[in-house]
């Protein structure tokens, strides 16, 4: 990402989880400080039926949780604090929101 002057790793989409959730992002730590590993579990059902707001908000939102995880560290980062609503409005120019 050229905005941090970082460089990120691809994060592979499984759609295994049940009907209720929609997205969920994991993160995998090994020091505590920035992920080592993420991945994200989608409701394809859910992701099918509403690709637009899947691709356009939903996807960006979950990447801005990486990415503020892997510049400002666990221990700065709040699930949808300061640095995450800096991500998603300066960086996707996205409306920082929290419920599709």
């Amino acid at each position: 990402m050229e905005f941090f002057q970082i460089n990120l790793q691809e994060i592979p989409i499984i759609y295994d989880i049940p009907d209720e959730e929609g997205v969920i992002a994991y993160f995998q730590y090994d020091d505590k400080i920035s992920p080592k590993n993420c991945l994200f579990r989608v409701n394809q059902k859910w992701a099918e039926e509403n690709q637009k707001v899947f691709l356009n908000e939903v996807i960006p939102h979950e990447v801005a949780h990486y990415v503020d995880c892997m510049v400002y560290g666990t221990a700065h980062s709040e699930d949808h604090g300061t640095t995450w609503k800096m991500i998603m409005s300066y960086i996707f120019a996205l409306d920082p929101k929290t419920e599709y």
